[in-house]
């Protein structure tokens, strides 16, 4: 799944992903996000921790990225009952 059809599926879903601490395409420091970036041309997923640290979790392709980014958010929405 790329970027575009991972952002098209959660608006189909409409899915907040702002709620669910989901950021797309840059790192942040805010406590508990998780989110994916592009550094060349490797996309990476990230973890920030209760202190600001940021984790890389696992990298790979844009597909692979975005599929599991996908498995992330619905597994988040599950554990919120939403």
């Amino acid at each position: 799944m790329t970027k575009e059809e991972y952002v098209n599926k959660i608006e189909q879903e409409k899915i907040n992903i702002d709620k669910l601490g989901i950021v797309i395409g840059r790192t942040s420091i805010i406590p508990f996000t998780t989110g994916c970036y592009k550094d060349g041309e490797v996309w990476k997923i990230y973890k920030t921790g209760e202190r600001q640290n940021v984790v890389v979790v696992k990298e790979g392709s844009e597909n692979e990225i975005f599929e599991t980014m996908y498995r992330l958010t619905k597994g988040m929405l599950k554990q919120l009952d939403y």
